[in-house]
């Protein structure tokens, strides 16, 4: 599964993925969405059977991985058109949590219950469960039952009503978290009733000015991988983007080396347990002066290895921040309570590495000298190190566990899924050789009243006849003896 960062798609949750393709223009549902349903508006309401017959299985695991890969594969003619269906309904059936939540899966097969006793009560019940749907849900839930009415409207060609539509597409928009197959069996009935009632009355349930796009709260919470990287006023030194938490100095030493002709600046929060004094300490070890022939450029200092992993250790206990800020020439920081000058270099505009420490300002020189003994000693490096790759190695086995178990569980699933799908669409042609043998049977019981009717209306005729017979000849005899 691909994480938020590489533009992964499916697998990933609804908010996210939508917060996400803001930044390529406003979109109400995810892009592959839109896409699949163009082309299938462009090339397949004409098609019979679409979503309901499968696609090529090779074709929409390449389509799936392009686009967990972060590339938007376009469809031509050539594309097969229940390939780019099935490639729709595996999106909607790996959502972590379906369109339809969880919480409210219960509520809505049971509006499909209400309906069936009092219709009018049960459409506003599903109104009311339509409203409590996050808006991203129900933008995509809306904007599908939209595209279903257009696909049946085309029903007499594609062979596709709005049961039909209703069958396939539903099972993937309302499931129960724990998907046992008999509650899906069960439960199968009452999610088709629902998703015709959503599809055929879709004007009324998802009117157009309800859709709005997401919040700006919901983009801000999901930025992919921020660097803190911005630009700023060389006038002011207003910082564009910031950083928390712990971060080797060795990084800012590899930015300054790419650093741009352009002002910028960025700051950047170091927590560590003691500031007394450690501005002294660092200039006499020249820890922060460097050029780009110095020896601390390829690492070969080994005072600088010292204080990066103290500082690296020192910050797991956090008394007061440190601030970290690298500006371009001409901007001129508040004078810090500790802080120390870098050496320019002579090719590139010279940069300003800051240490700030928010220390009592009333400290005597006595005790800036003394500062050794405030600061804690760094652990042993071999400790550190070998703590550290266990946690390490602990963490990549929890994770390779995990994909394991992810990864078995979601074949299950989709094994299973599958199968519910071929004994759901035999049981679906079931149906339908079953109404059409009925028909016939209706047709052929129809002949027989007919022919039984005839039969009664011959015989009656006969009998008249019979009883005309007689008569004459009881008359003809009465002639006869008479002469």
């Amino acid at each position: 599964m691909g994480t938020l960062s590489s533009g992964a798609v499916f697998g990933q949750r609804l908010a996210e993925t939508v917060a996400y393709e803001q930044k390529f223009g406003q979109h109400l549902v995810p892009m592959v969405v839109e896409q699949c349903t163009d082309f299938i508006r462009n090339h397949g309401l004409n098609e019979e059977g679409i979503f309901r017959l499968p696609g090529q299985d090779n074709q929409v695991k390449e389509l799936r991985d392009a686009f967990d890969s972060g590339e938007r594969p376009s469809f031509d003619r050539n594309t097969d058109v229940h390939t780019v269906a099935s490639l729709f309904k595996l999106y909607l059936r790996e959502l972590p949590e379906p369109v339809v939540p969880w919480s409210q899966y219960e509520d809505f097969l049971a509006c499909s219950q209400l309906m069936s006793s009092d219709e009018e009560q049960g459409q506003q019940e599903v109104m009311r469960q339509i409203s409590l749907l996050p808006q991203v849900n129900y933008n995509l839930l809306s904007y599908i039952c939209r595209f279903l009415h257009e696909v049946q409207l085309s029903s007499k060609i594609n062979k596709m009503s709005v049961d039909n539509l209703a069958t396939v597409i539903g099972v993937n928009l309302l499931k129960p978290k724990v998907e046992d197959p008999v509650a899906i069996m069960r439960g199968t009935p009452q999610i088709q009733k629902l998703m015709t009632v959503l599809i055929s009355r879709h004007d009324e349930l998802f009117p157009k000015y309800k859709d709005k796009p997401p919040s700006p709260s919901l983009r801000m919470c999901a930025q992919r991988s921020m660097v803190g990287w911005g630009a700023a006023d060389p006038q002011t030194g207003t910082t564009a983007g910031t950083h928390k938490g712990e971060r080797d100095v060795s990084t800012a030493e590899d930015e300054l080396e790419n650093w741009n002709e352009s002002p910028r600046k960025r700051t950047q929060t170091l927590p560590v347990q003691k500031c007394a004094g450690t501005s002294n300490s660092l200039e006499d070890a020249d820890f922060w002066k460097w050029s780009k022939g110095s020896p601390v450029r390829n690492n070969q200092d080994p005072l600088r290895e010292k204080h990066r992993r103290s500082f690296s250790q020192d910050s797991r206990q956090t008394v007061a921040p440190c601030h970290l800020q690298l500006s371009p020439p001409g901007d001129t920081p508040a004078p810090p309570t500790a802080s120390v000058a870098h050496a320019q270099d002579q090719e590139r505009p010279s940069c300003r590495l800051t240490v700030t420490c928010p220390c009592d300002e009333t400290l005597s020189q006595n005790t800036a000298t003394d500062s050794s003994q405030h600061c804690t000693e760094p652990k042993p490096e071999s400790q550190g190190e070998d703590h550290r790759a266990t946690d390490v190695a602990e963490l990549r086995a929890q994770l390779d566990n995990l994909r394991k178990d992810f990864e078995s569980k979601r074949k299950d699933y989709e094994e299973r899924i599958e199968s519910l799908e071929k004994e759901n669409y035999e049981v679906w042609a079931k149906v339908v050789r079953l109404n059409q043998e009925l028909e016939l049977a209706g047709k052929q019981y129809e002949a027989l009243e007919i022919r039984l009717q005839n039969a009664n209306r011959a015989r009656q005729e006969a009998e008249k006849r019979n009883q005309l017979l007689e008569q004459e000849l009881t008359n003809f005899f009465q002639k006869n003896k008479g002469n």
